[in-house]
């Protein structure tokens, strides 16, 4: 009782019908994927163009503010020579006293190394008031470097 391949057996007519809705869905489906494809590349190749256009317009508006920058920088430049120079030279003249009291420190040193009472003595009172000259030049340094910090800060 083999019925032939041609002939489907009874009973099959709604699997055809079910069979042929499902063809009929999966082929809808593939048409709304498709549109869905092809919506969605136009809107993607609209926002290229979209942002194309942003990056040539806005090239000219960030050179002029890349210029204004560079500028800017220039005038902030200009006025910090003074100040440096000010303060160089302060720092230079603290650095000459520093560099005399120094010297003239270890000479005395020198010399009271050769006599020899109190030279223990002499030594740390030298070395106090070596100290002491030492933090006074650091302190008109600071003092000078303010004071030209404050002559060539522009007014606001």
């Amino acid at each position: 009782m083999t019925d032939s391949p041609s002939t489907p057996p009874s009973g099959d007519e709604p699997l055809d019908g079910a069979a042929k809705g499902a063809d009929d869905a999966a082929k809808d489906a593939k048409d709304a994927a498709e549109g869905a494809s092809e919506t969605a590349s136009g809107i993607i190749e609209t926002i290229r163009h979209a942002f194309d256009d942003l990056a040539e317009k806005a090239t000219p508006a960030v050179r002029e503010a890349s210029a204004r920058a560079a500028e800017l920088t220039s005038a902030a430049a200009t006025k910090a020579v003074p100040l440096a120079r000010k303060a160089g030279e302060a720092t230079a003249d603290a650095s000459g006293k520093l560099a005399v009291k120094s010297k003239a420190w270890a000479s005395d040193l020198r010399a009271s190394a050769s006599h020899d009472g109190d030279a223990a003595s002499e030594a740390a009172q030298d070395v106090t008031k070596a100290a002491g000259d030492a933090a006074d030049a650091a302190s008109d340094t600071v003092t000078k470097a303010a004071d030209a910090a404050d002559d060539a800060t522009p007014p606001a």
